[in-house]
Protein backbone atom coordinates (compact mmCIF):
# COMPACT_ATOMS: atom_id res chain seq x y z
CA UNK A 1 0.00 0.00 0.00
CA UNK A 2 1.05 3.36 -0.69
CA UNK A 3 0.33 6.04 1.75
CA UNK A 4 1.30 9.17 -0.38
CA UNK A 5 -0.21 12.18 1.58
CA UNK A 6 1.70 10.94 4.40
CA UNK A 7 4.98 10.11 3.08
CA UNK A 8 4.83 6.63 3.72
CA UNK A 9 5.21 3.35 1.75
CA UNK A 10 3.87 0.27 3.46
CA UNK A 11 5.72 -3.18 3.28
CA UNK A 12 4.76 -6.72 3.59
CA UNK A 13 6.80 -7.80 6.80
CA UNK A 14 7.14 -6.39 10.40
CA UNK A 15 8.95 -3.11 9.47
CA UNK A 16 5.49 -1.62 7.74
CA UNK A 17 6.71 1.50 6.24
CA UNK A 18 9.46 3.16 5.46
CA UNK A 19 10.31 6.27 6.64
CA UNK A 20 14.15 6.49 4.18
CA UNK A 21 16.30 8.09 6.78
CA UNK A 22 14.40 11.34 7.04
CA UNK A 23 13.89 13.03 10.42
CA UNK A 24 11.02 11.37 11.85
CA UNK A 25 9.14 12.54 15.44
CA UNK A 26 6.66 10.45 17.26
CA UNK A 27 5.05 12.09 19.96
CA UNK A 28 4.08 10.21 22.99
CA UNK A 29 4.21 6.46 21.81
CA UNK A 30 4.08 4.89 24.94
CA UNK A 31 5.44 0.76 24.84
CA UNK A 32 3.46 0.38 20.81
CA UNK A 33 5.02 3.54 18.81
CA UNK A 34 4.51 3.11 15.55
CA UNK A 35 8.19 3.55 14.65
CA UNK A 36 9.13 0.82 15.91
CA UNK A 37 7.09 -0.54 12.89
CA UNK A 38 9.48 1.41 10.54
CA UNK A 39 12.55 1.03 8.97
CA UNK A 40 15.42 3.30 8.16
CA UNK A 41 14.52 5.03 11.12
CA UNK A 42 18.18 5.79 12.42
CA UNK A 43 17.67 9.65 12.07
CA UNK A 44 14.02 9.24 14.23
CA UNK A 45 13.25 10.40 17.81
CA UNK A 46 10.56 9.86 20.07
CA UNK A 47 9.17 12.75 22.80
CA UNK A 48 7.76 10.71 25.93
CA UNK A 49 7.09 11.84 28.99
CA UNK A 50 6.52 8.38 30.84
CA UNK A 51 9.42 6.15 31.75
CA UNK A 52 9.60 3.10 29.24
CA UNK A 53 10.27 -0.39 30.47
CA UNK A 54 13.16 -1.43 29.03
CA UNK A 55 12.51 -3.91 26.59
CA UNK A 56 11.36 -1.22 25.42
CA UNK A 57 13.86 0.98 25.17
CA UNK A 58 16.43 -1.61 23.97
CA UNK A 59 13.85 -1.58 20.54
CA UNK A 60 14.02 2.14 20.01
CA UNK A 61 17.53 2.41 20.47
CA UNK A 62 18.11 -0.88 19.02
CA UNK A 63 16.11 0.85 15.62
CA UNK A 64 18.50 3.68 16.16
CA UNK A 65 15.65 5.92 17.43
CA UNK A 66 16.91 8.27 20.02
CA UNK A 67 14.79 8.68 23.04
CA UNK A 68 13.77 12.11 24.27
CA UNK A 69 12.37 12.60 27.88
CA UNK A 70 9.67 14.89 28.70
CA UNK A 71 7.57 17.14 26.96
CA UNK A 72 6.98 18.88 23.83
CA UNK A 73 6.73 21.91 25.61
CA UNK A 74 10.05 21.83 27.52
CA UNK A 75 12.51 20.33 25.37
CA UNK A 76 14.94 21.65 22.89
CA UNK A 77 13.95 19.51 19.60
CA UNK A 78 15.34 19.43 16.62
CA UNK A 79 14.54 20.34 13.18
CA UNK A 80 11.95 17.44 11.33
CA UNK A 81 10.72 16.44 8.40
CA UNK A 82 7.56 15.04 9.59
CA UNK A 83 6.09 14.84 12.87
CA UNK A 84 3.88 11.72 13.95
CA UNK A 85 1.08 12.38 16.92
CA UNK A 86 -1.09 9.01 17.74
CA UNK A 87 -4.10 9.74 20.34
CA UNK A 88 -2.15 12.59 22.03
CA UNK A 89 -3.95 16.12 21.81
CA UNK A 90 -6.69 14.97 24.36
CA UNK A 91 -3.23 14.43 26.70
CA UNK A 92 -1.72 17.90 26.22
CA UNK A 93 -2.29 20.79 29.15
CA UNK A 94 -2.09 23.81 26.25
CA UNK A 95 -2.91 21.88 22.54
CA UNK A 96 -2.51 25.51 20.80
CA UNK A 97 1.22 26.01 22.79
CA UNK A 98 1.88 22.25 22.06
CA UNK A 99 0.87 22.60 17.87
CA UNK A 100 2.59 26.26 17.70
CA UNK A 101 5.95 24.25 19.02
CA UNK A 102 5.44 21.71 16.47
CA UNK A 103 5.38 24.10 13.69
CA UNK A 104 7.93 25.35 14.39
CA UNK A 105 10.01 22.35 14.14
CA UNK A 106 8.54 20.47 11.82
CA UNK A 107 7.85 20.53 8.07
CA UNK A 108 4.49 18.11 8.24
CA UNK A 109 2.59 17.18 11.59
CA UNK A 110 0.55 14.26 11.13
CA UNK A 111 -2.38 13.70 13.83
CA UNK A 112 -4.50 10.45 14.55
CA UNK A 113 -6.95 11.40 17.15
CA UNK A 114 -9.66 9.24 18.40
CA UNK A 115 -12.83 12.11 18.58
CA UNK A 116 -15.46 12.29 21.32
CA UNK A 117 -13.24 10.76 24.25
CA UNK A 118 -14.77 10.85 28.14
CA UNK A 119 -12.81 13.55 29.84
CA UNK A 120 -11.11 12.00 33.32
CA UNK A 121 -7.62 12.98 34.71
CA UNK A 122 -5.87 11.59 31.85
CA UNK A 123 -7.89 13.04 29.15
CA UNK A 124 -8.08 16.60 28.97
CA UNK A 125 -10.02 17.82 25.76
CA UNK A 126 -12.42 15.88 23.63
CA UNK A 127 -11.98 16.80 19.79
CA UNK A 128 -15.13 16.23 17.17
CA UNK A 129 -14.40 16.39 13.54
CA UNK A 130 -14.76 20.44 13.42
CA UNK A 131 -12.34 21.18 16.11
CA UNK A 132 -9.63 18.61 15.31
CA UNK A 133 -10.14 20.94 11.36
CA UNK A 134 -7.40 22.98 12.46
Amino acid sequence: LIYPDMGLESHGNNELVDVFGEKTLEIGPGVFGFLTFCKNTQNSFVVEPLELPDNVVKTYTDKGITILKGSVEELELPNIEITYCFNVMQHIWDPIVFVDKLKKISKKILFFEPIETILDDKHLHTYTIENLCL
